[in-house]
């Protein structure tokens, strides 16, 4: 399973978008230190966006998500189509 590190904590936390086991939608996996049980929580993309009030983590994904829309906005850039030979001198 692939995933990308949002952000890694000083106490040894670690945040992935990644994909649930099961549906492989996309996920927030939440890789708890040693010391907090090492539990990895799997939670919703928009139910971790709505419950961080602003957290590191939050932040990185919302960075992530910026990207992406930079991204599309370029791809999505009118292109002018002109049939073979158009711009040909004539």
């Amino acid at each position: 399973m692939s995933e990308r590190v949002l952000y890694e904590s000083s106490n040894g936390d670690v945040w992935a978008l990644t994909r649930d086991p099961r549906t492989k939608t996309p996920i927030v996996k939440h890789q708890r230190n040693i010391s907090s049980g090492g539990q990895v929580p799997y939670t919703d993309i928009g139910q971790f966006l709505r419950s961080g009030a602003g957290g590191a983590e939050r932040q990185q994904l919302l960075k992530l998500i910026d990207t992406l829309l930079d991204g599309r906005e370029k791809a999505l850039r009118p292109t002018i189509c002109l049939p073979h030979g158009a711009l040909r001198r004539r």
